[in-house]
């Protein structure tokens, strides 16, 4: 039995025959419809998350079957925050906050795809990936949080029971997306205010740059 593979990142339950599926199903004679169908049901929890998604195919029946990826860890962060994006300045502006049990469950999501065994280690992998996006955790640096864990502080509630650490990151959720609603229109004013200052900053090069044109002239 030969089989061909198609792999795409989908958006959660929002799979169409378009692109990027369509022009890869296409010739494969499978039914897009069907596909899409069976991918959009299977993804359906994942809404406003993209997803690895792998379609094998039956190249002799044309049966099918569906592969779902675990989306990727800053879609799972941004998710739990309740964001849409990172601020684009980690050094400067920050995105929004989650808690350190938020950072529990994303680590048992993608459990199976970290290159860590202990949960201990787990969680600073999932803290790494807070960096780029701008995130604090428990309102601190994840960096300062990392450093914390290596010194020990939190060897009690990372030894404890995982699941109630799970559970109470779902209880904790609404709370921290509707605190990161402030945060986010806060960073937009930063962000704003950074762009003003480098263009401020360019005006003069701009004009310096003139000057010497006319002068070589």
């Amino acid at each position: 039995m030969a089989e061909q593979t198609v792999s795409a990142l989908v958006e959660g339950g929002q799979a169409s025959a378009g692109p990027p599926l369509g022009p890869q199903l296409g010739p494969m004679g499978v039914n897009i419809g069907e596909v899409v169908n069976a991918i959009n049901a299977q993804t359906k929890d994942f809404d406003g998350m993209e997803i690895p998604v792998d379609v094998i195919i039956d190249t002799d029946t044309k049966d099918f079957r569906i592969e779902i990826g675990t989306p990727p860890t800053a879609e799972l962060l941004k998710n739990e925050a309740g964001i849409e994006k990172g601020s684009g300045e980690p050094r400067n502006v920050t995105a929004g906050n989650i808690t350190i049990e938020q950072v529990v469950k994303v680590s048992q999501m993608k459990q199976n795809g970290l290159l860590s065994y202990s949960l201990h280690n787990q969680v600073k992998e999932i803290l790494g990936s807070c960096i780029p996006l701008a995130l604090t955790v428990n309102s601190m640096d994840p960096k300062e949080l990392q450093g914390r864990i290596d010194a020990g502080e939190y060897d009690t509630k990372l030894s404890g029971d995982v699941e109630e650490m799970v559970e109470k990151s779902e209880e904790q959720a609404e709370r921290v997306q509707q605190q990161n609603i402030a945060v986010q229109e806060e960073m937009e004013e930063q962000l704003e205010e950074i762009e003003e200052e480098k263009e401020a900053e360019e005006e003069p090069l701009i004009g310096e740059e003139t000057e010497s044109t006319e002068d070589e002239s």
